[in-house]
């Protein structure tokens, strides 16, 4: 499969996000056993427009056609390749330190290829979370809050405490949550919450 050939500086976020579901999608989808893809099965996988995926994915998209098939490894391979060297989304990692611990160790979340800043856990210290600035009160979370730049959060909590560490999180300048929750958040006008479908941390 050849990739576009473009500077990686040059992909806007759009299309950043949709190969980070593309190797998101791959992933999952090689650990269920699946070696080879259809571009329209992608665009199924990924809930995105065929004409999109090949726009994406293939040098000629005339040339292409929707029901050819890709190899899911070279695929995830060469994705990670170009997303390593692009532009990285920076964002605190927000929720309960089990949903947390599990989030950052999946191979699903390194997809997006987030870069964490820091990781706020009010319960405990999540697993695989060591290497991060840990947050672990709303003390800290606020001193944290006073001087970062940060408008991103990546939120994974329990049910029922979702809503209050998102209502924290807004109230420091975050407007923009990647929802990993079980549950449907509540938010003023001006915030954005994408709502990740949890196959990561149930």
């Amino acid at each position: 499969m050849k990739m576009i050939e473009i500077e990686d500086t040059a992909l806007a976020e759009p299309t950043l996000r949709r190969l980070n579901s593309y190797v998101t999608a791959g992933k999952i989808l090689l650990r269920q056993g699946c070696r080879q893809i259809t571009y329209e099965q992608l665009a199924d996988e990924t809930n995105t427009e065929t004409e999109l995926v090949i726009s994406d994915l293939v040098s000629n998209p005339r040339m292409a056609s929707a029901n050819k098939f890709i190899q899911m490894d070279e695929l995830v391979i060469e994705l990670e390749s170009i997303l390593l060297k692009g532009v990285r989304e920076t964002v605190i990692v927000a929720g309960t330190r089990e949903r947390v611990g599990k989030l950052i160790n999946s191979w699903e979340f390194g997809g997006y290829n987030f870069n964490i800043e820091a990781v706020y856990s009010p319960d405990g210290i999540p697993a695989h979370a060591m290497q991060y600035e840990m947050l672990e009160n709303e003390h800290e979370l606020n001193e944290w809050g006073e001087t970062a730049r940060l408008t991103t959060a990546v939120l994974d909590a329990c049910y029922e405490q979702t809503q209050a560490i998102a209502d924290r999180l807004i109230s420091l300048g975050i407007n923009h949550i990647w929802n990993f929750s079980p549950m449907v958040l509540v938010t003023t006008p001006g915030v954005n919450v994408e709502n990740v479908i949890a196959v990561i941390s149930n």
